[in-house]
C-alpha cells in the first residue's frame, strides 16, 4: 500500500481550514478508507484515492459553487 495522507495535508493543498474540511467530510456521502483512531490522538489517514475525491469536490465547491 503506498503512502497514507493526513488531514493536514488536505488542508495545505486545497487551502482549507480545519472547520471547512470536517463540514465537507459530513456532507460527503462518500465511504473513505480512514480508519478511526484506535489510540487517543492518532490521527486518520487517506488513501490517495480519498485525498482525489477530497481535493475534486473542494474545487467544484468554490470554482463552480455546486453546494453540498
Amino acid at each position: 500500500m503506498g503512502r497514507r495522507l493526513k488531514a493536514v495535508d488536505v488542508y495545505r493543498v486545497a487551502n482549507l481550514t480545519r472547520n471547512q474540511f470536517r463540514g465537507l467530510l459530513a456532507e460527503l456521502s462518500y465511504k473513505f478508507e480512514a480508519e478511526a483512531a484506535s489510540q487517543p490522538r492518532v490521527a486518520r489517514t487517506y488513501s490517495p484515492h480519498d485525498f482525489l475525491v477530497i481535493l475534486i469536490a473542494c474545487e467544484l465547491d468554490t470554482t463552480v459553487g455546486l453546494k453540498r
